[in-house]
């Protein structure tokens, strides 16, 4: 990886890998997904791919789940439709 998302700015981010991340923490129930917890690996013509870590907040035996434990629910990515 080349960087953490803690390092950039998520408007950097492609709205595709933002909802790829996005859909693994709803499916795993990952509790603890900060911009820490995802690396970002440059790829050609200045486009990234983000990389989660760290999945030890995954599948946590009280299904509780704050605004706060996923980083990615306030990016502006988020308020674009799917693909």
């Amino acid at each position: 990886a080349d960087d953490m998302a803690s390092d950039r700015g998520c408007a950097t981010f492609p709205v595709d890998e933002v909802h790829k991340i996005a859909l693994l923490d709803m499916r795993l129930l990952n509790t603890d997904r900060n911009d820490c917890n995802i690396l970002v690996r440059n790829l050609p013509e200045g486009k990234c791919e983000l990389i989660p870590i760290d999945h030890g907040g995954c599948l946590p035996s009280r299904p509780v789940v704050q605004w706060f434990d996923w980083c990615w629910l306030e990016w502006p990515q988020m308020q674009q439709p799917s693909s």
